[in-house]
């Protein structure tokens, strides 16, 4: 197949996925949303999984210099905003694949003359890796990390030879009795990270034995570390009943001290952290790239 049907086929195929997710999220489809919340009835399920394996499949198509971003990458059940985002994303890698930046081989369909082989050597890439330290009253924030992550994988790893890994407790420790709970989430994961993003709503999190919480530890070693860290607090409202003032009053505490030790920054909404957390991610890795030097 040549160069330029193989940049056509994949063009229509992602355009067709474009068109996909716009009918699931219009008003005129099927009645799966509720607000931002998509009601995950069977027929929505079914829908939703069968535009997700479609968009694993455009990124199967695409392969070599397009894309890093491996099947499996999305979550099971996105809310509206994340398909959106997703949509934002195969628009973007359409115009990566028009400017023709893909093998020539094409992966997905066999060739009509046996390839030539190259002498390209496999290129060596950094791997950042981003811990995610969050209380558990921001799971949507942890949600927009991973995504905004997986985005700037398939747009920038590689032209610039990075590959940006999330990193978080509940998904990467390893069950182990040598140590404080903590201290082992440490020391399987926290110490290996080069960038920490740390989010907080209304709660602080649960004592250590060392820190006032396992967020706080987290945060408080990466730091000792010297290492890039990104703090954010959310300012969108909570209903009183949800508050553990307690809680609350030890968050208000911990704010104002990272207020006197660094910059932090405040959000409003879940949509505006969605809207801001992409660019600041972007600029953030852009610094380090820039400190480490060539």
């Amino acid at each position: 197949m040549s160069a330029q049907n193989r940049t056509h086929r994949i063009c229509g195929a992602i355009d067709e996925l474009v068109v996909e997710g716009q009918e699931i999220l219009s008003p005129l489809g099927p009645n799966i949303w509720h607000g931002q919340t998509v009601l995950y009835d069977e027929k929505a399920t079914i829908r939703v999984a069968a535009f997700l394996a479609r968009c694993d499949a455009v990124l199967d198509m695409i392969g070599g210099k397009a894309t890093k971003w491996h099947s499996g990458l999305f979550p099971e059940r996105p809310d509206v905003n994340t398909i959106r985002q997703i949509i934002g994303i195969m628009q973007g890698l359409r115009k990566t694949v028009e400017r023709g930046l893909i093998d020539e081989a094409d992966p997905t369909v066999a060739p009509d003359t046996p390839p030539e082989s190259s002498t390209t050597a496999p290129s060596q890439a950094t791997i950042i890796n981003v811990m995610i330290a969050c209380p558990g009253d921001v799971r949507d924030e942890r949600e927009v990390i991973r995504v905004a992550i997986h985005a700037w994988n398939a747009l920038h790893a590689e032209e610039r030879h990075t590959v940006l890994l999330p990193k978080s407790w509940d998904t990467d420790a390893t069950p182990a009795m040598e140590g404080r709970a903590q201290e082992i989430i440490n020391r399987q994961i926290l110490d290996k990270c080069h960038l920490l993003v740390g989010v907080f709503w209304t709660r602080l999190g649960s004592p250590t034995g060392q820190s006032p919480s396992g967020t706080v530890e987290e945060i408080q070693r990466h730091l000792t570390a010297r290492k890039p860290t990104m703090l954010y607090f959310s300012n969108a409202p909570a209903p009183p009943n949800s508050i553990d003032h307690q809680q609350f009053e030890a968050l208000t505490a911990f704010r104002r001290e990272c207020e006197q030790q660094g910059l932090i920054h405040a959000y409003e909404s879940i949509e505006k952290f969605r809207e801001l957390f992409p660019k600041h991610l972007m600029r953030t890795v852009r610094t380090m790239q820039q400190q480490q030097g060539p």
